[in-house]
């Protein structure tokens, strides 16, 4: 007796598949919808967290956006370029900067509120509150799923190991006595 066939899925796609589809589609649709404000989605979500929470460092930014300090770094730079945000040095800690709004980023941020609105209105539309509240809950078990996998002992490490640098060769290692001597299993650094 065989095990019933699950049902396709109605994408065609496994779900992490279409977790990861729909989550470059979010991107997508961040970044043009946001254009209109000569942002992307990542400047975005940098310039509003400042908005709301104040100034903040830059590891508090990354840790807002979910992504690295270096990345956090790298929109920092561009926005600052752009007269949006200014860095000032931490007072009690040199080594930290603080990243704070400037007048020209606060009149930017301050259309953030309608804007996100209009763009979240647009991503929901025929979502019902309960198909909303059922996706939210279906994907924060995907996430807790997914988290507790990545720190499982039995889980692979997400950087593959270097293999070993071999030693810099000594010229007198590659002469043919030397050569010899590793064919026939001696060590020729023991030659002295």
């Amino acid at each position: 007796m065989s095990s019933p066939v699950p049902p396709a899925p109605i994408s065609g796609l496994p779900i992490e598949t279409l977790i990861l589809v729909t989550g470059r589609a979010l991107r997508r649709a961040y970044d043009a919808s946001l254009n209109t404000l000569g942002l992307s989605m990542r400047e975005g979500a940098l310039l509003r967290a400042v908005y709301e929470e104040g100034t903040l460092t830059q590891r508090q930014l990354a840790d807002r956006l979910f992504i690295g300090r270096a990345g956090a770094g790298q929109i920092i730079d561009r926005v600052e370029e752009r007269g949006l945000v200014r860095r000032d040095a931490d007072p009690i800690d040199r080594r930290v900067w603080r990243i704070s709004l400037t007048e020209a980023g606060l009149a930017l941020a301050s259309r953030f509120p309608e804007a996100y609105a209009s763009i979240r209105n647009e991503l929901r539309a025929g979502l019902t509150l309960a198909d909303r509240d059922r996706l939210e809950e279906a994907l924060s078990i995907v996430k807790a799923n997914a988290e507790r996998l990545a720190t499982s002992s039995d889980a692979p490490d997400e950087t593959p190991s270097k293999a070993p640098r071999k030693l810099r060769k000594n010229k007198a290692d590659d002469t043919p006595a030397a050569r010899n001597g590793r064919r026939m299993g001696v060590d020729p650094s023991l030659n002295g």
